[in-house]
Formats: structure tokens, C-alpha cells, sequence
């Protein structure tokens, strides 16, 4: 424990911020990607 802790920056409070901020950005990027593959598929079937 020690060891981890004279690291300095290592901090499990931020990691978890850190952990959340990325989940919910790879949740938002992955409903971005599916609402664009709809418009694609829109686009196609129009054509």
C-alpha cells in the first residue's frame, strides 16, 4: 500500500472519476456511431 501511495499522483478517488468520465464518453461516441450507421441506412435505402 505504501509503495502505491509514494507514487505521489496515485490516487483512487481520481481513478474512478477518471473510469466514469471515459465510460460515459465511450457511451456517448457509441450512440453517435449507431444514430450515423442509421442515416447511413436511411440514405441507402432512399437511393
Amino acid at each position: 500500500e505504501d509503495e502505491r501511495n509514494s507514487g505521489g499522483n496515485w490516487c483512487p478517488e481520481r481513478n474512478e472519476k477518471e473510469k466514469k468520465e471515459e465510460e460515459r464518453n465511450r457511451g456517448v461516441k457509441r450512440v453517435n456511431d449507431t444514430r450515423k450507421e442509421k442515416k447511413k441506412k436511411k440514405k441507402e435505402t432512399v437511393a
